[in-house]
């Protein structure tokens, strides 16, 4: 927001601290130095922000370039700010990418550890995806695609703050995607996405013949938590079949699936689904 101080204001300012003063502006540097104006060359003096040298217009994904999100208030009591976009969008409802939960870099496949055929890689004993230990919550962690691409204000949202847009939010859903109104009736559009992962049915329900990576649930927006599922005492064992799995939600009548209860639905960690960023 810019300042705007008229001559006739600083002069009047002036005059009064120093009835003597004259009409002349004295400015001194940090290192000591001064520089006079005559007031009578100035018309305007003007005050800007000064900018940030750490914000950021685009990131990148894959060689790829894509706008930042715009930080939408949607008037939330946590005072938290919604992506405008997708991660890998380039417009509000386009669907952005599709990612595997803590991949960082945004590129790893839906071949990498895939616990359904150990000819690819083997059982999952790599650091892929969070690894065999990962954290409860990624959320602004090294491990969060949203704070690598987007900046460490950024980060991925919890159940939680998912579960707030259920009980603040107004959802109006579409042909293509929903709509999610906040209490100060600003709005973030989130399109209709499913999430690509290893099923042996299609996203009608339809059984198929062996294991694929197929589309399914592309009928509503999903979304990755920052949170994985089961206790620590599940790591040991479950970490040869792509265990412990992570949470995700889905919008399911006009509401995110699992939220009231607390409880979100979990799914490989190699699934590829939306992220949406948040801001505090």
């Amino acid at each position: 927001m810019k300042k705007l101080i008229s001559f006739l204001a600083m002069s009047f300012c002036a005059l009064t601290v120093n009835a003597q003063a004259t009409h002349n502006m004295k400015i001194t540097f940090q290192d000591g130095n001064t520089v006079v104006y005559g007031m009578e060359n100035v018309k305007t003096v003007e005050f800007v922000e000064k900018e940030d040298p750490s914000a950021k217009e685009t990131y990148t994904i894959a060689g790829v370039e894509y706008p930042m999100p715009e930080a939408v208030d949607l008037g939330l009591p946590s005072g938290t700010k919604w992506a405008s976009m997708n991660i890998g969008a380039k417009g509000v409802y386009e669907i952005g990418g599709y990612y595997g939960w803590a991949d960082p870099t945004g590129e790893l496949t839906s071949n990498s550890y895939c616990w359904l055929d150990t000819s690819i890689n083997g059982p999952w004993t790599s650091d892929l995806f969070g690894g065999t230990n990962p954290p409860k919550d990624i959320s602004g962690t090294d491990l969060d695609l949203s704070t690598r691409k987007l900046g460490k204000e950024w980060r991925m949202p919890s159940p939680s703050d998912f579960r707030e847009l259920n009980e603040n939010c107004t959802f109006i859903k579409y042909e293509k995607y929903y709509e999610v109104i906040g209490p100060n009736g600003a709005s973030i559009i989130l399109p209709i996405s499913g999430q690509w992962c290893f099923s042996k049915s299609d996203s009608f329900g339809n059984p198929l013949e062996y294991y694929k990576f197929v589309l399914v649930m592309d009928y509503t927006p999903c979304f990755w938590t920052s949170t994985r599922s089961f206790d620590d005492s599940s790591l040991e064992y479950d970490a040869e079949y792509n265990y412990p799995a992570a949470d995700y939600t889905h919008v399911c009548e006009d509401k995110f699936w699992g939220m009231v209860n607390g409880i979100c639905d979990s799914y490989y960690r190699n699934a590829m689904m939306p992220i949406r960023a948040i801001k505090k």
